[in-house]
């Protein structure tokens, strides 16, 4: 079947989520496929693919963590314990350098460096083009990311510079899935989609709170007098 092309932000919103993990923030995002061998995006439902990206500040040296994990769930519509499997996480984004190193959740896991890039991509606006990548190595079926397993990658750079370009679309990452349906014949791609703006941008600094309160205090005062 001719894989259908849908253009990048048609499909699933973002979520974000800011907590703090040992002084670290935690940004986590989602995907939506945009290439795919089924007649409409629904039917890819069942598939759930998720990102965070944790770190702290706006040194360029820092240490920066982006975990991609397969958070479809065994037991849903044609997802089983080993299917269907990430088999490439590509980076299209001159904002960050190739990886430091990169662990899988299960033994099994098993990615290098990657050239390829990602399937489909020359059909989003504008054009994906990988800087770089992790494939799972031959047999990539064997050793992707399966149901429950999740990639964690490790980068040097700026926490702030990172998620600003994630955020506005300078760093855009791309995932290839493959045995997809009952016959584990089909594939997609995916991109991530935009986080919207942190919720610090539009809450008042702590300050400005004490600021204010400290006003509505005085005034408050006043009157009683």
């Amino acid at each position: 079947m001719k894989a259908k092309t849908a253009r990048n932000g048609m499909f699933a919103s973002a979520t974000i989520i800011l907590t703090s993990v040992a002084s670290a923030t935690v940004v986590n995002f989602s995907f939506s496929p945009f290439e795919y061998d089924y007649p409409d995006a629904s039917d890819l439902d069942p598939i759930s693919l998720t990102g965070q990206l944790e770190g702290s500040g706006d040194d360029p040296t820092g240490s920066v963590i982006i975990r991609v994990t397969n958070s479809s769930i065994p037991g849903d519509d044609w997802i089983t314990s080993d299917a269907p499997t990430i088999t490439l996480i590509a980076f299209d984004g001159d904002i960050l350098s190739s990886p430091d190193s990169w662990t899988g959740s299960d033994p099994s896991v098993d990615f290098d460096t990657d050239g390829m890039n990602l399937p489909g991509g020359n059909n989003l606006t504008p054009v994906f083009s990988s800087d770089f990548g992790l494939g799972a190595v031959p047999p990539p079926a064997h050793t992707g990311l399966d149901p429950g397993e999740t990639l964690t990658i490790n980068f040097t750079g700026s926490f702030d510079d990172i998620y600003e370009a994630l955020y506005n679309g300078d760093l855009r990452i791309g995932l290839h899935v493959q045995q997809i349906g009952d016959e584990l014949g089909n594939s997609a791609s995916y991109i991530n989609d935009a986080p919207p703006p942190p919720p610090d941008d539009e809450i008042p600094e702590p300050s400005s709170g004490v600021l204010v309160l400290l006003t509505s205090l005085g005034f408050l005062i006043r009157r009683r007098r």
